[in-house]
């Protein structure tokens, strides 16, 4: 016990406690149960030493429980990023996905674009093919309009013959007359009598021209007389105009570009570009008959009357006919060329002209003979069943015999010119409605013409061919 003389306190030192009044160790000892020596070790003499301890020991325990919570601060950061990166890669996943998809559709969105595309092809083809066959549906809407029209001129004319055909004989005009004030006079009277495939093609080829070129009600008289030209359009000073050379007058049409035939004319020079000096008959004639000397010579030739076709199937070729016999060499100048027988462009000036020998004609054997004008067109001179006939043309052409080989109407190999004015017709003439209405002459009355066979006619022509020639078998 503490009070007991000789006990001390197991603390040895005394340390007073003052937060208690008194003189209280912190033991809880009062001091007299302490050393009080110098020597003696004091409890209370380290206790500095002990408060830094237990503070370096709260510290280090301080720092401890900190370091635990930066552990657990960093294990927690280390788990946040863990989760983090799972998102991220689940994220990155997703994306993939999206992708992956993404690109699905675009692949589909493509090969829809590629069957668009097709399809879009497609339509455009097809609405190519329905523009051609619209083109061509108005093309032929164009052609029926110009059938019916021809049609409706036919029934005119039609009923124009059937009043000329129901009038009395005596109430009629000679046949010359009506020959010349009829608007089928346009037409040439034949110079010669081909075979009845040949009258009837020529003729029928005449006839579609006259009956294309008459108006819907009144039918056109030609009128003969020269018409006053501009004189804006007359060439001044030295002036040109392109010269063809036909080989008989009777020809109703000139021929056709890049022909045969047309070649042939070329490779001779019968076709060729005059310079004439003036405008008077003279100048004129003194010019053609200058260049075209090695094939015309000293016989007499003419101009003839061109007139430019508009039918449907032969417009733009011009007709051609002889002028009247009364018109001479001397009468031959700038206006009755410009006026009737020069071919004139849009602007009226003179494009063309065509002259034939006023009797004879030209045999593809003599053209053959005269020198040659352009070269490089000898080909055309090879037999053609067409144009050459008894010799004419390649004389041994696959040992072929010189027999009479068809022709087409067309061409100007005539051997007996005929007068231009004939008071009979023939019976293709008949058949295919000519000028003369009746078949009497001078109270000469004749029978019923035959009817000759026919190969081709075409459009209207066909049923107007028939129903006149039943008119004039009829009458």
């Amino acid at each position: 016990m503490p009070e007991l003389k000789g006990y001390r306190c197991g603390c040895v030192s005394f340390s007073q406690n003052k937060s208690v009044p008194g003189v209280i160790c912190e033991c809880g000892h009062f001091a007299c149960f302490h050393l009080n020596s110098a020597n003696s070790l004091s409890p209370g003499k380290h206790h500095d030493d002990v408060e830094l301890l237990r503070q370096r020991v709260q510290a280090l325990e301080q720092q401890l429980l900190s370091a635990t919570d930066g552990q657990e601060r960093l294990d927690q950061t280390i788990h946040r990023l863990s989760q983090m990166e799972e998102a991220v890669e689940r994220n990155q996943e997703e994306i993939r996905t999206d992708f992956k998809s993404s690109y699905k559709h675009m692949s589909a969105a493509w090969s829809l674009v590629e069957q668009l595309q097709k399809r879009l092809s497609t339509f455009e083809e097809k609405q190519n093919l329905q523009t051609v066959q619209m083109e061509r549906a108005g093309k032929e809407l164009d052609d029926l309009r110009n059938r019916n029209l021809e049609l409706l001129e036919t029934d005119e004319m039609l009923e124009e013959r059937i009043e000329q055909l129901e009038q009395p004989t005596s109430s009629r005009q000679p046949t010359g007359e009506r020959r010349s004030a009829s608007p089928e006079a346009d037409i040439p009277a034949p110079k010669h009598s081909p075979s009845p495939s040949q009258q009837h093609h020529s003729t029928t080829d005449k006839l579609k021209c006259d009956t294309s070129s008459q108006p819907p009600i009144h039918p056109v008289h030609l009128d003969l007389t020269e018409a006053p030209i501009p004189t804006a359009i007359i060439p001044s000073g030295v002036w040109t105009m392109h010269v063809s050379v036909l080989p008989s007058r009777d020809q109703p049409f000139p021929f056709e570009k890049d022909t045969a035939a047309y070649k042939r004319c070329l490779s001779r020079g019968l076709q060729r570009v005059v310079p004439v000096q003036g405008y008077s008959a003279e100048a004129i004639t003194s010019a053609i008959s200058k260049f075209f000397h090695p094939i015309l010579q000293s016989n007499a030739w003419e101009p003839l009357e061109a007139k430019v076709c508009d039918a449907r199937r032969l417009e733009g070729l011009p007709m051609l006919r002889p002028l009247e016999p009364e018109i001479n060499r001397t009468t031959y100048d700038i206006g009755l060329i410009m006026g009737r027988c020069a071919v004139r462009d849009g602007s009226g000036r003179i494009q063309s002209m065509y002259v034939a020998l006023k009797r004879g004609k030209l045999s593809w054997n003599t053209i053959r003979d005269f020198p040659v004008y352009m070269e490089g067109l000898e080909s055309s001179w090879a037999f053609d069943r067409f144009l050459d006939q008894d010799g004419d043309g390649d004389g041994d052409v696959d040992g072929e015999s010189a027999d009479v080989r068809p022709r087409r109407s067309s061409m100007p190999l005539i051997t007996n010119p005929t007068p231009p004015v004939s008071l009979k017709r023939s019976s293709a003439e008949m058949e295919l409605g000519g000028v003369v209405g009746n078949g009497s002459v001078d109270g000469e009355s004749e029978a019923p013409r035959a009817k000759v066979a026919r190969t081709c006619i075409p459009d209207a022509l066909d049923f107007k061919a028939r129903f006149e020639s039943d008119l004039v078998s009829r009458y």
